[in-house]
């Protein structure tokens, strides 16, 4: 199947969800098409959520690595497959949703700024890391908002090491952490993984926070990041950690482990 079909097929399952999921499917729709913003959102149950973000320009979507919508329809889609999988929304407000998939889990998700709820249903729904950590440890580089740090400890990981670098996801991220009762089970740290340990300017951008700020066009701001460095890994030839990261799969770093006092010669399975 070519990539234009699969896009094709992807846009009309998309909508078919959108209009099984709102009232309004046709206004989000239309809106879409035209770029306008969306104010609002009505859900079949009768919720009406506030949305207060301007949609990308077109370009800016054709950059998205989902080619073919912006970060706020994005959010939409996650936010339907949620709830068609049983998920409930605790709470609602001006720039946050409260997402529950059971009893004594929950996720703060951003409204207006990235694209939170679909990376939660990417996570938790279609499971692209996987779903089975028990007894691991696990180094989450990129941790965001701390939702695939949430994951793998109720997958069964007995220790999850979060590293973000943008002090805002870091935030959020500790505050869902705490929300879940996962202090004992999740460490972050506000740094990122480098080939060098020391300092760096990091492009930040308000809108997209969850985008790879070295490629973010014309960052909002710039802020001073400290490195950890995975040079001094774990030697291969022994047992290793599981480390899921939004790219790619790394060792756990010896620094890390020193910083948070952690032994390496876990039993990671």
């Amino acid at each position: 199947m070519s990539l234009n079909v699969r896009t094709l097929r992807d846009q009309l399952n998309a909508f078919l969800l959108l209009q099984r999921t709102y009232k309004n499917w046709i206004e989000i729709a239309t809106d879409y098409i035209t770029r306008k913003p969306l104010n609002r959102v009505v859900l079949k149950a009768g919720n009406s959520i506030p949305l207060a973000r301007e949609t990308s320009s077109l370009s800016q979507a054709l950059r998205h690595y989902h080619r073919w919508y912006d970060p706020s329809i994005y959010n939409l889609i996650g936010l339907a497959k949620l709830l068609s999988n049983g998920w409930k929304i605790r709470h609602i407000d001006n720039d946050y949703l409260l997402l529950s998939p059971e009893p004594g889990t929950v996720l703060k998700c951003r409204l207006n700024q990235g694209t939170d709820i679909s990376l939660v249903a990417e996570i938790f729904v279609r499971q692209v890391y996987g779903s089975d950590f028990n007894q691991k440890v696990v180094v989450d580089v990129g941790a965001y908002n701390g939702d695939s740090a949430i994951y793998f400890a109720r997958r069964g990981a007995r220790l999850v090491i979060g590293l973000e670098p943008d002090p805002r996801s870091l935030e959020l991220a500790r505050e869902n952490i705490k929300l879940n009762n996962l202090e004992d089970r999740v460490k972050l740290l506000n740094v990122a993984l480098s080939t060098r340990t020391g300092e760096s300017k990091l492009g930040v951008n308000a809108a997209t926070p969850n985008r790879p700020v070295a490629s973010t066009p014309s960052p909002n701001r710039t802020i001073r990041i400290s490195r950890c460095t995975s040079r001094n890994m774990e030697d291969p030839s022994s047992r290793r950690l599981t480390s899921a990261t939004r790219r790619r799969m790394e060792f756990v770093p010896q620094s890390i482990a020193a910083t948070l006092a952690i032994p390496l010669t876990l039993d990671a399975g």
